[in-house]
Parts: structure tokens; sequence; C-alpha cells
């Protein structure tokens, strides 16, 4: 006989905010979930981490 328990279903939802001329809106840069990191170019990855 199998074993099965029902958990509850669980949702991550991550959003990347841009201002009007297309520029990353992040208040912490190092408490950001990497998969908004991964939405963000190289130049953006250089200037966040430089102002944080």
């Amino acid at each position: 006989m199998i074993n099965v328990k029902a958990e509850k279903p669980t949702f991550k939802g991550f959003v990347l905010v841009r201002d009007k001329n297309g520029k990353p809106k992040i208040d912490d840069y190092n408490n950001c979930p990497d998969e908004i990191k991964a939405l963000l170019t190289t130049q953006e990855k250089e200037v966040l981490e430089k102002c944080h």
C-alpha cells in the first residue's frame, strides 16, 4: 500500500519593475532573488552592485 499525503500548494512570484526609461527599480540588490537578477543585463548588475 502506498502512503500518499496531500500538501498545500505554494507559489512564489517575482516582478521586475522598471522606470519610464527602462532602468530597473531595485531597493536592495543584495536581497534580490536570483530569479530577478537573471532578468538584468550585465551592465545593470554592475551598476546596482556599485550602488548598493
